[in-house]
């Protein structure tokens, strides 16, 4: 059985792009609680903002955590490796397989 529990790096903003580093931090504080209330095995963090928030997060060790392209068009557009474009068809390749339990 495999449930999921989707959260936004700071679940109560709807603002621009740009987060200070702040609300990041208390939005981290507010998800590793319910990650850890819930039992979550599998952290998927997709696009930057959330890759940016998994510093704060402080999840134990037995909690995996991938770091996937977001799934709006721009997030796989714009998706790099490297420092390199990968392209969008390429980026949704890697976003489902990121999905896959392992």
């Amino acid at each position: 059985m495999s449930a999921y529990l989707p959260m936004n790096a700071i679940p109560w903003y709807d603002g621009p792009a740009s987060r200070p580093a702040r609300l990041l931090k208390e939005g981290a504080a507010y998800n590793r609680r319910l990650i850890l209330e819930a039992g979550v095995d599998l952290v998927l963090l997709l696009g930057r903002q959330a890759w940016t928030s998994a510093r704060y997060l402080n999840l134990p060790d037995r909690i995996g955590i991938r770091r996937l392209p977001h799934p709006g068009r721009l997030g796989l557009i714009n998706y790099r490796e490297n420092g390199k474009i990968v392209g969008a068809r390429e980026a949704q390749k890697r976003l489902i397989a990121g999905f896959a339990l392992r």
